[in-house]
């Protein structure tokens, strides 16, 4: 303890013993001086100067006091206990020459020695109190270390497996982007997760888990060199950093190193489990030269692997990420869109197998984008339904596809519908039939001539009660297709019950029917007689040949769309269709 060193600064067994004979023989030599001048008291002549005797033996007993204290200081309690002994003796001799003499030469001797006695126990005490705070200073500086140093391990370490968070990987790694910068020389950040880890915590429980995360983590650490850094990020994720790589292939062949550790089972329970992990690298400077840069890349390529199967690195790449960037423009710029007017409908005709009578329309948006032209909803809507902007897309979508189709000219626009699509965001909004029926109402369509459409996924996802809004929209006159039937989770018992109008052959099978794939063939025949078995219309999407429409109309196919009848078209070119037809 630091503050009581100080105080006490610690001596050896031999320099207390030498200083206790010293102080002993001092204090025993005055105390004979003192004996010899109270039994012959005389007075001394030094350098022309008289001493008085007892002069002489207060200075005698001022000699005594300092020796005593000086232990005391010096000594603590053997040096108090040392002191207490000569002054219990010295007094006893002052007390027994006082009553032999019968003078009271000696009172002021036996006073002294009283009063030194009450000094040294009260210094005596002093220093243990003075100790006691001390240490008590020195225990919370150490409690406060110890806070600190606790403190620093929540900032600074993951508490399941002891290895560095991402606060101090991040921290690291810019430190090694400069020294890297500075020696030309290559780090690599790898990304790297458990597959299928849910299925541990979820078999085996939460703290077989835990040990399936600390086991990695030990198996990380033993396979790297010191010079790596190994970290978790949370859940069953970890980032690795690999420093002081002077070419891309000795970084290449430590992360094949890495990936040798999934080679061996882990035991939980006594129980063997195969856990592979897909991992995602980035290198420095290729993929960037700031800490975020690398980690988003790293963790990018991370999802490339997952995505391809699992269980494999993979390198980031430029065309990931063109993609990533891209995918950031487009997510910036569908904020705007609706407001700058840049989102539209085509319509694409929906024909009478029979005698090709256009029965109704698709409502399909698109999006004109000013600088990098017309993008295909396949890549925005997923955009949309990840940031939530299809709740507002959807509703406009509605909206006009219900205006534009009131607005045609033709006569024949009473007779048609309007297929609507709708996606799992939108239904899950609490009051969109409400909004739906309020719109009809404003405009003035009937609920009859809209037809809304929902994916297979959609209509058989378990997430939340698909059915429940499905029967709602149904109640107000809403007609009900599923689209892509036959590509996802069919289900016969949960179709049965849905208030369903219409199944949409995915268009998937449709070409294969070109295709001479006699499999595609059937599941065509089969969905075409199980919608007339359930007493639904069928409609096939994507047909593009007089070979699938002659097929499919052969077949018993209700309805069909595709280029090999009509392209999506705008509002005011889907009137003059009908019109034409019309006439």
């Amino acid at each position: 303890m630091i503050l009581v060193h100080l105080f006490n600064k610690e001596i050896t067994k031999k320099s207390r013993v030498i200083t206790i004979i010293i102080s002993c023989l001092i204090y025993m030599l005055m105390s004979f001086a003192l004996r010899i001048n109270s039994v012959e008291p005389n007075d001394f002549l030094i350098n022309q100067v008289e001493i008085k005797g007892f002069v002489l033996r207060g200075v005698i007993t001022q000699v005594q006091i300092l020796v005593s204290v000086y232990i005391v200081l010096k000594l603590n309690k053997e040096g108090y206990i040392t002191a207490l002994v000569l002054n219990t003796y010295s007094l006893f001799m002052a007390v027994f020459f006082l009553i032999r003499s019968r003078t009271v030469d000696s009172l002021p001797g036996v006073i002294s020695y009283i009063a030194v006695m009450i000094i040294i126990t009260l210094i005596m005490e002093f220093k243990n109190q003075v100790f006691h705070y001390l240490k008590k200073i020195e225990d919370q500086k150490i409690d406060l270390e110890i806070s600190k140093q606790k403190l620093y391990d929540l900032a600074y370490y993951d508490p399941v497996t002891r290895l560095a968070n991402m606060k101090l990987y991040i921290e690291e790694l810019k430190e090694s982007i400069k020294e890297a910068g500075q020696e030309n020389r290559h780090i690599a950040v790898v990304c790297i997760d458990l597959d299928s880890f849910k299925t541990i915590n979820d078999t085996m429980g939460y703290y077989a888990g835990n040990d399936v995360l600390s086991e990695f983590a030990d198996r990380f650490i033993r396979v790297l060199n010191d010079n790596a850094l190994v970290s978790r990020s949370g859940g069953d994720e970890y980032f690795i950093l690999l420093r002081d790589m002077e070419t891309v292939e000795e970084l290449k062949a430590a992360v094949k190193d890495l990936m040798c550790i999934f080679n061996r089972s882990v035991k939980i329970n006594g129980i063997d489990f195969h856990i592979t992990g897909s991992v995602g690298v980035s290198v420095f400077p290729y993929d960037g030269e700031e800490a975020d840069q690398l980690i988003k890349n790293a963790d990018l390529a991370m999802f490339e692997a997952k995505n391809n199967g699992k269980n494999k690195v993979i390198f980031c790449t430029n065309e990931m990420k063109e993609v990533v960037n891209r995918k950031m423009i487009l997510t910036n710029h569908l904020y705007q869109a609706l407001e700058k007017h840049e989102l539209f409908l085509h319509f694409q005709p929906q024909i009478a197998a029979e005698d090709r009578k256009i029965n109704g329309f698709e409502a399909l948006i698109r999006w004109n984008h000013p600088t990098m032209g017309l993008i295909s909803p396949g890549e925005f809507i997923p955009i949309a339904e990840q940031t939530g902007l299809i709740k507002p897309i959807g509703l406009w979508v509605f909206r006009q596809a219900c205006e534009e189709c009131m607005q045609c000219d033709s006569e024949e626009k009473e007779q048609i519908r309007i297929a609507i699509n709708l996606s799992m965001e939108q239904l899950r909004e609490v009051n969109i039939v409400k909004q739906f029926h309020k719109i009809i109402k404003e405009i003035g369509i009937e609920a009859n001539k809209i037809e809304i459409e929902i994916t297979e996924s959609i209509a058989f996802n378990k997430e939340f009660d698909v059915l429940h809004v499905l029967n709602e929209l149904k109640r107000v006159g809403f007609l009900i297709a599923i689209d892509d039937f036959g590509k996802e989770y069919s289900s016969l018992n949960r179709i049965r019950s849905f208030p369903v109008d219409r199944l949409k052959i995915d268009m998937d099978f449709v070409h294969g029917i070109s295709s001479g794939n006699h499999k595609d063939r059937a599941v065509v025949k089969t969905i075409i007689q199980l919608a007339k078995n359930l007493g639904v219309k069928v409609l096939a999407e994507g047909v593009e040949t007089q070979e699938q429409y002659q097929f499919l109309k052969e077949h018993g196919c209700d309805e069909m769309q595709g280029f090999f009848f009509h392209k999506g078209m705008t509002a005011q070119e889907a009137g003059n269709l009908l019109a034409g037809k019309r006439k």
